[in-house]
């Protein structure tokens, strides 16, 4: 939540300092979270709000909290907190930065908590630098609940909706200690030298830096018509 004085939070108020973080958030995923279109299709399409949770992370940004359900029916109370300005933001600075208002974020090399609140209060945490931070986000359960497009769920499972942190895990328990990528998180190759573009699938170049493709041909030559014979390697 950004409390009150939540204009002291908007991105482009960090941004006056900020500035280059700022410019790559603002072409990133993350500040389209919530206009991306394949998302606004889903909510389109199911009517739900269940992605909000990450789409639309602060309290300020939603215009309805679903306090339970009846006879199959949500149960909604508006949120006086609501403020629209936030909801084009998508998961902003606040989203990572903010906790009770005061302002976190990871330890900086050479310099104190102290040396690095001259302009507003910091509080350093090595989370920052785990692939566990992301996981809130990218490691998603759904299950059932009734009235709504969950209910195709049967009671007392769980369906994964998004595996990204799990699947990191299961990668890094396969690698053999000693193994150069042993140990590296998802910061290493998403927010490399901290930037705060978050490259994924959606970049083919950062594609590119995460497979290696091989094409092996039964000869090194053809002839304009000719059948070709390749055994292709994609390794991740």
């Amino acid at each position: 939540t950004v409390r009150a004085e939540w204009r002291l939070d908007l991105p482009n108020i960090c941004g006056k300092c900020h500035e280059k973080q700022y410019e790559e958030w603002k072409e990133s995923m993350h500040s389209n979270s919530f206009s991306d279109p394949i998302h606004q299709a889903f909510l389109k399409a199911e009517g739900t709000e269940f992605c909000s949770g990450c789409h639309l992370p602060l309290t300020e940004q939603t215009p309805v909290f679903v306090k339970g359900f009846e006879a199959g029916k949500p149960i909604i109370e508006p949120n006086p907190d609501f403020k629209p300005e936030l909801m084009a933001e998508g998961a902003t600075c606040a989203t990572c930065h903010l906790r009770q208002w005061v302002r976190h974020g990871p330890p900086r090399e050479g310099r104190t908590e102290e040396e690095a609140s001259q302009i507003h209060e910091v509080k350093f945490s090595e989370d920052y630098e785990k692939a566990e931070f992301c996981a809130s986000c990218h490691q998603e359960e759904m299950e059932h609940v009734p009235g709504t497009p969950l209910e195709v769920i049967p009671p007392g499972v769980k369906v994964l909706w998004d595996n990204t942190y799990g699947e990191w895990k299961e990668w890094q328990e396969s690698l053999a200690e000693g193994h150069p990528a042993k140990g590296r998180q998802c910061q290493d190759c998403h927010m490399p030298k901290a930037q705060h573009a978050w490259k994924g699938g959606h970049s083919p170049d950062t594609l590119k830096r995460a497979v290696e493709v091989q094409v092996a041909t039964d000869k090194e030559a053809y002839t304009p018509g000719e059948k070709v014979s390749a055994k292709i390697s994609v390794a991740n």
